[in-house]
């Protein structure tokens, strides 16, 4: 188990300048996509034995946006 763990690590080094990049590019690609794009969607939170969830509404319309918590 110990061997597949030192793998994975060296798996990961070598991989980590792409990686970065594709990660660095996804982050960039998510971000313009939530200030500019409509969705609706639940966000829920978790500790221990407590939950909370909120709806999330967000809308854009003419380059503004607005967004709506319930």
């Amino acid at each position: 188990m110990r061997r597949a763990a030192v793998c994975v690590a060296a798996c990961l080094l070598a991989f980590s300048a792409r990686a970065e990049d594709d990660a660095r590019a996804w982050i960039e690609r998510m971000s313009d996509s939530l200030a500019t794009r409509n969705y609706d969607g639940l966000f829920t939170h978790s500790t221990g034995r407590q939950a909370e969830t909120m709806r999330i509404v967000h809308r854009v319309d003419e380059g503004r946006s607005f967004e709506r918590l319930v």
